[in-house]
C-alpha cells in the first residue's frame, strides 16, 4: 500500500532576494539623494519586483503624497517584512506633518502594537506631545491656508516654493520635527475663509496637478 505524504508549505517572512539598500540609507541620511539614486538605479535593472528596492523608491520619491502611496502599498503587501516598521513610521510622519493629527495617531498605534519594541515609536513618545494628537481638526480659527506639499528634503521644498510664488500664488515654508527628521511643509496663501480657500485650490489641482489640503493657519506652527 503506497503511502500518501503530505507537504506544508507556510508563507515565508524572509526575501531571500532582497538586495542591500543600506549604502542607499545612509547616504539619504546624510542628504546625498544622488548616490541613493544610482543605488536605486542600479539595482531596478536587476529585479523591479524586490521589496526592498520598493522601499527604497518610496524613500527617494520627491512629492510627499505619492511617497505616502507608496510607503502604504509596500506595508500592505510585505506587513512582516524588516523595512515595515519604519514604512509604518514614515507613514505617521508624513500625516503628523500635515496636521491630520487623528490619523497619524492610528498608525502611531499600529507601531507600537506591531513593532512593542519599536525604537521609531519611542523617539516619537520623545518629542511629541500627545495634546496635539487629541486637538479636534474642526477648532474653529478665522484664517485659512493651503498645504500643497510635505518633504524632507529642503530643495524639493523651496522649488515646489519658488514655483507657485512665481506664478503669483503667494507661498512660503514651514518646519515641523517629527521624531528626529524634520518635514519642510509648502503652504500657499492666506484666506479669510474655506470658500476663498477652495477656489485657489481647485486652480491650484487644474494648472499644476496639486492635491493640497485647506486647514486653519493656526493649526500649522
Amino acid at each position: 500500500m503506497k503511502k500518501l505524504i503530505l507537504f506544508l508549505f507556510f508563507p515565508l517572512v524572509i526575501y531571500s532576494q532582497d538586495s542591500d539598500i543600506t549604502e542607499a540609507l545612509i547616504a539619504i541620511d546624510k542628504g546625498d539623494l544622488k548616490t541613493a539614486a544610482e543605488v536605486l538605479e542600479k539595482y531596478k535593472r536587476k529585479n523591479l519586483s524586490d521589496p526592498a528596492i520598493l522601499f527604497l523608491e518610496a524613500c527617494l520619491t520627491k512629492d510627499g503624497e505619492d511617497a505616502l502611496k507608496k510607503y502604504t502599498l509596500f506595508y500592505e503587501k510585505y506587513p512582516k517584512h524588516k523595512y515595515s516598521e519604519e514604512a509604518l513610521y514614515r507613514i505617521y510622519s508624513y500625516y503628523y506633518s500635515l496636521g491630520l493629527y487623528k490619523k497619524a495617531n492610528d498608525f502611531l498605534l499600529k507601531l507600537k502594537k506591531e513593532f512593542p519594541n519599536s525604537q521609531f515609536a519611542k523617539s516619537i513618545q520623545k518629542s511629541i506631545s500627545y495634546e496635539s494628537i487629541n486637538n479636534s481638526d474642526e477648532e474653529k480659527k478665522d484664517l485659512f491656508i493651503i498645504q500643497v506639499g510635505a518633504f524632507i528634503n529642503y530643495d524639493y521644498a523651496k522649488n515646489l516654493c519658488d514655483k507657485l510664488n512665481n506664478k503669483g500664488h503667494a507661498s512660503f515654508i514651514t518646519t515641523k520635527e517629527i521624531g528626529g527628521s524634520v518635514f519642510n511643509i509648502v503652504n500657499c496663501g492666506k484666506f479669510n475663509s474655506e470658500e476663498a480657500a477652495k477656489k485657489t485650490l481647485e486652480e491650484l489641482e487644474k494648472s499644476y496637478n496639486i492635491k493640497g489640503r485647506i486647514i486653519r493657519l493656526e493649526n500649522i506652527y
